[in-house]
């Protein structure tokens, strides 16, 4: 279908609900009505462009039928959210039935949603409906002095809790122990006095404690801003002294803030709302779906900051590790070659430098705040003290290293509760491992390969036919060449893994996923048992 017909199509079929097009050079409006609850409203579905892949917004440009001034699900540019528009599947062979499905439903919502739930409605997205400026926060419930940093790239500012070093305060910020919403009578504020009677209202006192704040202010600081932590949101405003007649700000300008704070004409001065949006180290973590991540509070460590090891270095922080009293320690003796960033992490701009303290200085940017250490040496120079992690992961692929670790799961009893994982890459990139050492009740990290003599191990993956080509070039390291996919893989394998295990997930001790079919055999997922001919744990039966 071309899209001139499909133009064509839609625009004929929407004339026959009663809604006419309106294109213009940037969008294709489509206005008619809306029947909600006996009343007709005027509505418009807005496409972005004619080729309709894209589901429309819906407007409503005239809400003045209703009882009330905020509406839920309905934004204060008069956008109504009728579904996640990342999530919908918005058919363009058949926009005009799914235009109509968009108009029922946001009908029905609308319905539903006006009577007495509203209020709840609205205070589950309560910043949404306040509306106004985005800032991002480093901070949850928390009373007093804010810093603003500039913004960056085009995003909004960030505020966090001032240090005690900053003099003039321009910020600042009041925690609330309620939820916050809008009454049927009640309107988005526009000035200072409409914010202090709103909060108010739901929270007796809170007007007191801004003021109070407000108080605080220098003299001759007229530019100030509130956000107000209640615990279902964030929301605030912004005093500018622009917005003030000359004269008034003249005098104003001269007067304390303890004065300014009580005067009555300060509440007739005009407000930008704001609304928060947490950036703080809690609060991302725990969209992991726990408080702050599953491998919070666990000391971890990670050893080997190579190709695998740098992608699963980030991860593990993503998923909490270093947070809270945990730790993430990183191990690796080697600095960064130029060659390495072929299917590294890192790139040209650490090379030179060790590879764990630049992957300690990646997840600093990325997650600020988390507790990490570098090793910059072998994990054996760590020795007994290894015993002292709850968590190990080894990302070497250097069987030695396994060996040497092994010696160590194997030690573990009822004061010794040490975790091993192992995540290694097979032939030139041709499959991906990861393994749960679960000694002593099970198979260990030896047991996969018991007898090193033979050309294949347990549960082996590659097919005779897989070839392992090893470059030995002069004056450079051995390499087996493969594309960084594999390394991303073998990281994602044992993330998944590693992420079961903390959530107490059931799961098999040994994962494997192939990259290159021509080469290998489906291994499905097992739990190996103890092998009476493995030398490091089967004499222990």
């Amino acid at each position: 279908m071309t899209e001139q017909k499909a133009r064509d199509g839609l625009i004929e079929a929407m004339r026959e609900i009663g809604f006419t097009a309106s294109p213009t050079p940037y969008h294709i409006d489509f206005d008619g009505h809306l029947l909600v609850g006996g009343k007709t409203l005027e509505a418009k579905l807005r496409f972005n462009d004619a080729s309709f892949t894209e589901a429309p917004r819906l407007f409503l440009p005239d809400t003045t039928l209703f009882s009330r001034h905020v509406i839920p699900h309905l934004n204060e540019r008069g956008e109504l959210c009728v579904f996640d528009r990342h999530r919908y599947l918005f058919d363009p062979y058949r926009a005009a039935e799914s235009c109509l499905g968009i108009l029922q439903r946001a009908a029905s919502d609308l319905e539903a949603n006006l009577g007495k739930v509203a209020e709840a409605e609205i205070a589950r997205e309560l910043p949404q409906h306040f509306g106004g400026e985005v800032v991002s926060t480093q901070f949850d419930q928390y009373d007093g002095p804010l810093v603003i940093e500039d913004d960056r790239s085009g995003f909004e500012a960030v505020f966090r809790p001032a240090d005690g070093t900053h003099k003039r305060i321009r910020a600042f910020a009041v925690s609330i122990p309620t939820d916050l919403s809008f009454t049927a009578a009640q309107h988005r504020p526009t000035t200072l006095g409409e914010f202090l009677e709103w909060v108010e209202h739901w929270e007796k006192g809170a007007s007191a404690k801004i003021t109070a704040q407000l108080s605080k202010g220098a003299k001759g600081q007229l530019d100030l801003i509130c956000i107000v932590c209640a615990t279902n949101g964030q929301v605030g405003f912004r005093l500018q002294s622009s917005t003030m007649p000359p004269k008034q700000r003249d005098i104003y300008a001269a007067l304390p803030w303890s004065k300014l704070a009580g005067l009555k004409q300060m509440r007739k001065i005009p407000i930008k709302r704001i609304q928060g949006r947490r950036c703080d180290l809690a609060y991302v973590l725990s969209r992991n779906g726990a408080q702050l991540g599953p491998l919070a509070n666990l000391k971890i460590l990670l050893v080997g900051c190579g190709a695998i090891g740098g992608y699963s270095a980030l991860a593990l922080a993503q998923l909490g590790a270093g947070a809270g009293k945990g730790v993430l320690s990183l191990v690796d003796p080697d600095a960064l070659r130029a060659s390495n960033t072929v299917r590294h992490i890192l790139g040209m701009n650490a090379m030179g430098r060790g590879k764990a303290a630049s992957l300690q200085a990646m997840i600093e940017t990325h997650l600020p705040g988390l507790n990490t250490f570098v090793v910059s040496d072998r994990v054996q120079s760590l020795g007994h003290s290894i015993l002292s992690y709850e968590l190990i992961v080894d990302v070497t692929g250097e069987h030695h290293v396994g060996e040497w670790l092994n010696r160590y799961a194997m030690q573990r009893d009822e004061n010794n509760e040490l975790t091993l994982f192992h995540a290694w890459i097979e032939g030139q990139g041709a499959a991906v491992r990861s393994f749960f050492n679960a000694t002593p009740t099970a198979g260990c990290f030896r047991c996969l390969h018991a007898d090193l003599e033979s050309d294949q191990g347990r549960y082996w993956v590659l097919k005779p036919q897989a070839q392992v080509e090893t470059v030995q070039p002069c004056g450079d390291d051995a390499y087996v060449p493969y594309a960084s996919s594999a390394a991303m893989a073998a990281a994602a394998l044992l993330i998944a893994h590693v992420s079961d295990w903390a959530k107490g997930r059931s799961f098999r001790h040994l994962l494997t996923q192939q990259l290159d079919f021509g080469v290998t055999r489906h291994v499905k997922p097992a739990s190996p048992s103890r092998l009476d001919a493995c030398p490091a744990c089967g004499g222990a039966n």
